[in-house]
């Protein structure tokens, strides 16, 4: 998993690898709304559960504009 700059357990602003994805079996749900929380709940309690390190890019990758 790589992360742009650690916020608060959003899903925004983060990568995350497709066979990391896979391997725990984590999707969006079939809602309506509050779908990032949702994930971000899952990964961030797979990570804590397997003690999953991440890594933190220094550089942007892309930009985001509203």
């Amino acid at each position: 998993m790589i992360i742009r700059k650690p916020t608060k357990g959003w899903t925004h602003g983060k990568f995350y690898e497709k066979e990391f994805l896979d391997h725990y079996n984590i999707n969006y749900d079939n809602i309506n709304y509050n779908e990032d929380i949702n994930l971000s709940t899952k990964i961030g309690c797979i990570i804590t559960i397997n003690d999953i390190s991440s890594s933190v890019m220094e550089d942007p990758v892309y930009v985001w504009a509203r």
